[in-house]
């Protein structure tokens, strides 16, 4: 049973990765590279971890809200969806592309922050999925991976495109455009967990929120890959 939790948990990650990661056609990135990103998203587990059940505490009382007190209101779906979980799971991402993957000599394009920072947030993706499968079982592992796991692509792509237009602006642009991916991120995740934390009819929105993500991160992509294929065409014709 335990191996169908990691498959259930790993493998829409991994396949999600495999796209995202196919879609790089100009300069792809080293594996080696690309392993060690997955594996520091999925470390994040472990100070989002503290930071959650410490923000829980301070909102709640305890480590997070009791969804078994009585109906769920907006505000604390709101609070435990915005504040508690993708306010915190976005900002340790954006601190850590810009600290450590931003600086590596491997992120040499604008594709580059999409690809990385969407490998960063599956990592983390996949082993917060096995701490939900181990709970919830089976059908709580195929209900996230067409939901949840491809909604931390999306945010992390969206977050990406930013981090990756930034890496080849002005440095005085860097710092906006840092924020505007940071709060995109931040405000897709939160909306989507509101939405999914209402656990009513209204839930079922994430659906389309997690589709029309999906869609626009492709378009992103598509559009700074064309980016650098303009940008490596150029230099190779200096060459010549």
């Amino acid at each position: 049973m335990f191996t169908i939790y990691i498959v259930l948990s790993v493998f829409p990650a991994l396949l999600l990765l495999w796209y995202f990661y196919r879609k790089d056609k100009n300069q792809p990135e080293p594996k080696n590279a690309i392993l060690k990103v997955f594996f520091l998203g999925m470390f994040l587990l472990v100070p989002d971890l503290l930071l959650e059940v410490s923000t829980g505490y301070l909102l709640f009382g305890r480590p997070t809200f009791d969804w078994g007190s009585g109906p769920v209101t907006v505000a604390n779906a709101f609070l435990v969806g915005f504040v508690q979980a993708a306010l915190i799971e976005e900002s340790m991402k954006m601190i850590l592309m810009i600290v450590l993957v931003y600086q590596m000599k491997e992120f040499n394009e604008r594709a580059d922050g999409i690809v990385y920072t969407v490998v960063l947030g599956l990592g983390f993706a996949s082993i917060e999925n096995l701490t939900y499968v181990a709970g919830g079982g089976v059908l709580i592992g195929l209900l996230r991976a067409f939901t949840a796991v491809p909604m931390h692509a999306v945010a992390s792509a969206l977050m990406g495109y930013f981090i990756g237009t930034a890496k080849f602006a002005a440095p005085a642009q860097r710092p906006v455009l840092f924020i505007t991916g940071w709060i995109i991120a931040v405000v897709f995740h939160g909306v989507y967990n509101t939405f999914a934390f209402m656990q009513n009819i209204y839930s079922f929105f994430i659906v389309v929120i997690v589709g029309g993500g999906l869609i626009i991160s492709v378009k992103l992509l598509n559009a700074l890959v064309a980016k650098d294929k303009t940008d490596l065409f150029a230099t190779d014709s200096l060459k010549q």
